[in-house]
Formats: C-alpha cells, structure tokens, sequence
C-alpha cells in the first residue's frame, strides 16, 4: 500500500540510484502537496492526503537535519547523500532557495563528501529562485516521463491547465547539461485508460527530448514500490537497459575521443543533415559546424564514379580536428574525395563517420572510423536519404522499391 513521510528527516535507505541517502521532506508529515497527480504515486493519490499549501519550517528542517547529520557522522555513518523528496514536490516550499543554503553549509561543515540532490517533477522551473537553487545542488534531478502531453497527463496528472511537455523541456534547455533526466518507465491501463510509455513512438521522440536537453545523465526505471493505481506493469530490466544503451551511444564515442579539442563538424550535405544535426546535440563538448555538399548520383540510383564540389567549406581547417559526417557509404568514392580534399588543408586530425554503410559496396580501406550500421546492397531513403529529392523526410529508413527507379 501506498504511504506517506510522516518525518521531515527520513531514513537513511539505501537507494538504487544514490547510495545511502537521508532523505528531507520539505511537505507536511501528514498530508500530501504536489503539482502532480502521478499514477504511481508512492505516496499516494493527491485526494488521498489533502491539507492545503502546508510546509515544515526552514528552521525546523535545519536544526533536525542538523541534529541527525552529527549523529550519523559521530557514529561513522554519513550519508553519500542528501536528498529532498518527500511528500510531494519539495520546489514549491516558499523558502525552497534558503532550505537548500542551509543544507549546503550544514553538508559542508558535517560530511563534506555528501552530495545534495533534489527529485523534482520540473513544475517550478518557472520560478528564478528555484533555478538557482538547483543550480547549486550537486544531483539536479528533474523528471520527464514523456514526449507527449497526452501521455503526460496520464501519467503525470498535472494540476496546471498551463503544463505542456514542451514548455518544461525549454526551461530545462536552460541549465546547460547541469541536470540530470529522470524518467518512468510503464504500462497498463488507468481508469480505464491504457498507457504505455515504452513504445517504439514514445521512446524516438522521448529520445530527442533527450538529445535537445543534452542532460549529462539520464536515469531510467520502473515500478519498484507500491502504487495508487493497481493495474499498472513494471517493464523488465532488459527494456530499460535497451532504452538506456541508445541514450549511451548518442555522441558518446565521438566525444570521448575528440571531446577535448573543439572539433569542426562537417556535415555532407544533403543527405547527412538529419543524422549530423542528431549527432551534434548529442556531443556533450564545445564545436563548431560547417556544410559541404558534393554529388556523385544526380538523380540516377548509381553513383557516377565523379564526384562534384558544390559548396566548400567557410572555415579554415588547418590544425583543427575535422570529423566528416555522412549519410551513407556505398561506392565509397565521396569519402575518399573528401579525405583528399581536406588532407591537403593541413588539418590536425581527420575522423570519418557515416549513419549507415554498405560494406559489401565497397573496399575494405573506405570504411569509416565510425558507423551507426551496416546494411545490405539496397537502396535507402528517408532520414535525410534521397532518390531525385524525394523521400528525405520520412521519420525512418525505408528499402526503395526498384520499380520505382529502373
């Protein structure tokens, strides 16, 4: 059964994402306060608590956080961390900037190496001295269960008219990486209405929320305690590693290797922009874009084996680390044009990166550094690939029916 916090102080317990953590409860112990309704609610269902707009004290959460902190140190047991949940959602206390100061200076007095994180539902965002706050704390933890408002309201119950998913994923854009993503995973049915969070639709667009908020952690779970709505199903493990792992590999790898250099992107127009455009919100490190845009196929479904320079780059390239981004190897001939061309610039590094290759289409020396995947001998479109300049906007990579070029 579900169950509120009847303590501003709490545990420690060990939590699966924090370690040992001592949680604060800026809510009332006896009521429940939140700008969500959510359906898995540990605590509850809003109507099940009710108390009005009631908080515990700034002084009171000091002195017993205080109080508990030494007692924990003095008995060689600080936490790892300390972290505000609660009762609802603790941004809506009134001296929410001046709790979170207190608890800084008490973290840094008692068990210096203790993080400080809050688990918000990113209601408040609005509010400037709640973002300064989260700014201070060292885990920003915000939720963000859904791309889509309808889901939203499902899942999330919101109890502003106002909310909108996209509202809160601009106000997150505004920290800069410094948060963390926090997202339920679930499905079932509610009131007799189904959702389910973990289809292939909700997690695409989920994942370019993602990749606009460029977050520098996402965290992803499912139902581990008891919730108000009974019919509700946990997604195994293995989903929630699968979803995790394609958040894992966005940029990861090219940031790991040239995170540090300020890489110039260069992207082959025009069948690369989805993907290159895709790739650069996802490199958690400085760069700078630049286009190039070359023909070897025209509006045939063979390359010509001549490869044409439309458009050249606008930067100077000499010493800097230049990554090539293209859509797709086939004949290979188009990247080993532009390994040429930049090479004779002086360039400090050249790293080539295509979305899909054909390796059976080409030699083993014109692979790429990186690729996204292999695929067979079959001529592709959508995601920015074309035939006659059809077809580049589709959401997905199709097999173009040979009918419709021969």
């Amino acid at each position: 059964m579900t169950s509120l916090f009847h303590d501003i102080i709490f545990g420690p317990v060990h939590s699966r994402r924090l370690g040992l953590s001592l949680g604060v409860n800026l809510l009332s112990t006896d009521s429940k306060l939140c700008s969500f309704d959510c359906i898995y609610c540990e605590c509850g269902w809003n109507a099940e608590h009710p108390g009005g707009r009631r908080f515990n004290a700034r002084e009171d959460v000091r002195t017993q956080l205080e109080a508990t902190l030494r007692r924990m140190v003095a008995d060689g047991t600080p936490p790892d961390v300390i972290t505000f949940a609660g009762n609802g959602e603790p941004t809506l206390h009134p001296e929410f900037e001046a709790v979170i100061g207190d608890t800084i200076a008490l973290r840094d007095a008692l068990c210096p190496s203790a993080k400080v994180s809050v688990l918000s539902n990113a209601t408040q965002l609005h509010r400037e001295e709640v973002r300064r706050a989260l700014l201070r704390v060292d885990n920003n933890i915000l939720k963000l269960d859904s791309a889509f408002d309808a889901t939203a309201r499902l899942m999330n119950n919101p109890q502003s008219p106002a909310y909108t998913v996209r509202g809160v994923v601009e106000q997150m854009k505004g920290f800069d990486g410094r948060l963390t993503v926090q997202t339920m995973f679930l499905r079932g049915e509610c009131d007799g209405q189904k959702t389910d969070n973990t289809t292939e639709e909700e997690v695409s667009a989920w994942l370019r929320l993602i990749e606009e908020i460029r977050p520098r952690q996402v965290m992803v779970y499912s139902l581990d305690r008891d919730t108000p709505c009974r019919t509700l199903e946990k997604v195994p493990r293995e989903e929630l590693q699968a979803i995790a792992a394609r958040v894992e590999q966005l940029g990861a790898d090219l940031t790991a290797k040239l995170g540090d250099k300020r890489p110039v992107l260069v992207c082959v127009l025009k069948g690369a922009s989805f993907f290159y455009i895709d790739l650069c919100r996802c490199m958690n490190c400085a760069i700078d874009m630049d286009f190039i845009a070359v023909s070897s196929y025209g509006a045939s479904a063979q390359s010509t084996g001549v490869v044409r320079l439309i458009k050249d780059l606008d930067n100077n390239i000499t010493g800097r680390h230049v990554v090539i981004v293209e859509d797709i190897i086939d004949s290979g001939l188009t990247m080993q044009y532009l390994r040429q061309l930049f090479g004779a610039r002086n360039p400090a590094s050249i790293t080539t990166i295509s979305f899909l290759d054909k390796a059976s289409r080409h030699p083993e020396s014109y692979k790429t550094d990186m690729c996204g995947f292999e695929i067979p001998d079959e001529f592709v479109v959508g995601y920015g690939l074309d035939y006659a300049n059809y077809y580049r906007n589709l959401p997905y990579i199709g097999i173009l029916k040979p009918e419709c070029y021969k």
